[in-house]
């Protein structure tokens, strides 16, 4: 696995993932003893329209999308020996 295989295979199982994993908790939160924090933000989240709750889904892709190319340029440039040195 080269280096942009690694970065996609992140993007695809990780980013994606954490990014379905996050609505679907904020839409129903797990467990039986959901920590009223959580309660509170999934009772507001539910609380919104439909098109709000795309510009909340929004806001959270552009986040992971955000620190999925910092990753990739990160691991990009580690494997072409371009890390800063200290």
């Amino acid at each position: 696995m080269n280096s942009e295989d690694f970065v996609e295979a992140i993007k695809r199982y990780v980013m994606d993932g954490a990014i379905e994993d996050t609505i679907a908790n904020l839409n129903s939160p797990p467990g039986r003893r959901v920590h009223p924090q959580e309660r509170a933000r999934s009772d507001w989240y539910n609380g919104l329209s439909d098109v709000e709750r795309d510009h909340v889904n929004s806001a959270i892709a552009t986040a992971a999308h955000s620190r999925s190319t910092a990753l990739e340029h990160a691991v990009l440039r580690g494997a072409s020996g371009e890390v800063a040195k200290p």
